[in-house]
């Protein structure tokens, strides 16, 4: 899914990975470009790196091209950073 801003706005966002909820848990991951920078939003709890990066390359970016990774602090835990 992609979201088209406003004339005007250089931004876009495209959520690389939905999340769900269930005997599993994983977080919902997007991805934000704004000129240079690159930011890769709540990649801690995913079942393989996978879902991140082939996304990301299908969009033409390479994990080196990250600029910036948010974590939202009430999941930044240990368990839930290996995609770090």
């Amino acid at each position: 899914m992609s979201v088209a801003l406003p004339v005007g706005r250089s931004a876009e966002m495209h959520v690389l990975f939905s999340g769900y909820l269930g005997p599993h848990t994983a977080s919902t991951v997007t991805y934000v470009r704004d000129g240079e920078t690159h930011i890769v939003m709540d990649p801690g709890m995913i079942p393989h790196r996978r879902v991140i990066l082939d996304p990301l390359a299908a969009l033409g970016i390479a994990a080196d091209n990250i600029t910036d990774v948010i974590f939202f602090p009430f999941r930044a835990l240990p368990r839930s950073l290996g995609n770090l």
